[in-house]
């Protein structure tokens, strides 16, 4: 792949190296500090460890927009370069170490745990990062996205103003090199241990968001989510697997910065204030379009690396909840399922705090643990961390959680039931209706798995604790685990199903008598809650 203008009787590509900083070096030639025929000494500059090849390299459709050869030119075109060829790498390897306040404040609390080797006592990660540009491949391009490629080709030319008349005078020219941001690779613990399906590999892939990621604005919880994933990365890499970031340039869902502080502006502005269910119509109406992110071309830089896993692949990708699309938008055609994507942004307002002391409380539960799943099971739990999950009590994160699931609902992507809005007036009028009979002076009492174990004014929990002799945070950390194994005893009970609650001798139906029996049975060692087994069973 020939992309310099140095030679131009030389190029097989359209469009020049570097991507959007083309235009830099443009500026620099014209203002007389570069020379228009200045090459790189790529000396000494080969990868820190080897990527491929791998099958996936030369099967077709597989990967289409970038070249998976664009770090090892160097080497494999050796011999052209020394004939005065100028080809230049599109890829480029390195080692470095991260050091995150964040990632600091979770070594000093005991959440994550030095080993020297990845995590080093001064909250140094050791990784393996890698910066790509963007290489197109039309033909895949166009058949990854379902267009012909003169269509491809035709609406390029015209919506960049014309700026590479190549895309329609000629047809020949296949590889296209577009002015656009790339992605970055951070790689924790072994990179070859990507490609090797026997070892766990825990992936988020990130699009860029300034604001949040670098500054940490306030409107936008986006940061909390990449150290979340930087965090699971790191506990992957020292149990033996690895972990990878992929930070994809694609500011503002790939509408650019400018739009992104509009559509911030028509947020806040609109009647009502921001709000969730307005949050992708507010995007719509500044941009003409929700997402320009386009996740069909996410897969690409998981075949290069020659990952090849699909059930055991962790992957999180969405850090927002969308609206409706078409089935195929995700990484459609790209011949890989990366597996499972995480949706749970919030829709709306000024919560980047609290969306960090949320995913501050997830993280801090254990290694299993997700800002939307919660904590894994049999999961310890410290005071810290049970300080910082108070936020999810707030009628904020309540509210959050309540409009991140009307979204889901709204796109038809919950698993077990459907949104039927035309009925939601009646359902509240009943609503009401049922409280106010039951709670004439609308004093309703918090609901919570803790009041079930609440019978005639006992409080067999704490009767329970105190007899067992537990305290603290391991008082705290058993009560967690009970209550979540006394909600899976409940969730079947119906009709007639209940239990004398214990020293009370008083008659408790449904789920309360269930969760009270639970309880006793776990007092009495009669049922263990014990973690996850490696087979995944408890």
């Amino acid at each position: 792949m020939i992309a310099s203008a140095a030679r131009p009787q030389d190029r097989n590509v359209i469009g020049t190296y570097g991507g959007a900083y083309a235009l830099y070096r443009a500026l620099a030639v014209s203002s007389g500090l570069l020379s228009p025929l200045a090459r790189p000494d790529l000396t000494n500059t080969h990868p820190v460890v080897e990527i491929g090849p791998y099958p996936q390299w030369s099967e077709p459709g597989k990967i289409v927009s970038l070249d998976p050869w664009g770090h090892l030119v160097a080497d494999v075109f050796a011999e052209a370069i020394a004939e005065g060829i100028d080809v230049r790498p599109t890829i480029a390897i390195t080692r470095a170490r991260l050091n995150l306040p964040e990632i600091n404040a979770e070594l000093a609390r005991g959440s994550l745990t030095a080993d020297g080797t990845v995590l080093h006592p001064n909250g140094d990660i050791s990784v393996v990062k890698a910066a790509i540009d963007p290489v197109w491949w039309l033909p895949g391009i166009a058949a990854r996205f379902g267009v012909a490629e003169h269509v491809l080709r035709r609406t390029l030319f015209e919506q960049t103003g014309g700026m590479y008349p190549e895309l329609v005078t000629r047809p020949d020219l296949e590889v296209f090199l577009p002015p656009i941001g790339g992605t970055t690779l951070y790689i924790f613990g072994d990179a070859r241990a990507l490609a090797d399906p026997s070892r766990p590999l825990t992936c988020r892939v990130h699009d860029e968001c300034n604001g949040s990621d670098v500054f940490g604005s306030d409107i936008c919880t986006c940061r909390p989510y990449l150290l979340h994933g930087i965090e699971e990365c790191v506990r992957a890499a020292q149990a033996g697997g690895v972990g990878l970031i992929v930070y994809n340039r694609k500011e503002g869902r790939a509408l650019g910065e400018v739009t992104k502080f509009l559509v911030y502006n028509a947020r806040k502005r609109q009647e009502g204030g921001d709000r969730a269910d307005t949050y992708f119509e507010r995007t719509e109406c500044v941009a003409g379009v929700q997402d320009a992110r386009f996740q069909q071309l996410m897969p690409d830089v998981l075949h290069w690396l020659g990952v090849t896993r699909d059930p055991s692949l962790r992957v999180d990708v969405e850090h927002e909840v969308r609206g409706p699309r078409r089935p195929r938008d995700r990484g459609a055609g790209a011949g890989a399922d990366p597996a499972r994507a995480h949706s749970g942004r919030r829709g709306g307002g000024d919560r980047g705090e609290e969306g960090s002391r949320v995913l501050r409380a997830a993280t801090a539960l254990g290694g299993g643990a997700s800002p939307h799943l919660g904590p894994p099971a049999g999961a310890d739990v410290s005071d810290a961390a049970l300080l910082d999950a108070s936020a999810l009590l707030t009628p904020e994160a309540v509210r959050e959680r309540a409009q991140a699931m009307l979204a889901l609902a709204r796109a038809d992507r919950t698993l077990a039931w459907r949104l039927d809005e035309t009925r939601l007036e009646t359902v509240a009028d009943r609503v009401a209706a049922v409280t106010r009979a039951t709670f004439p002076d609308l004093a309703v009492p918090l609901h919570a798995r803790w009041r079930h174990f609440v019978v005639g004014g006992r409080d067999l929990w704490a009767e329970a604790a105190a007899a067992s002799g537990l305290a603290g945070a391991e008082r705290r950390a058993r009560g967690l685990r009970y209550g979540r194994s006394s909600r899976s005893c409940s969730m079947p009970a119906l009709g007639r199903l209940g239990a004398i609650a214990p020293r009370t001798e008083r008659s408790c139906a449904r789920s309360e008598g269930l969760a009270v029996a639970s309880l006793e049975l776990l007092a009495q060692r009669r049922v263990l809650v014990a973690p996850a087994a490696a087979g995944g069973g408890r």
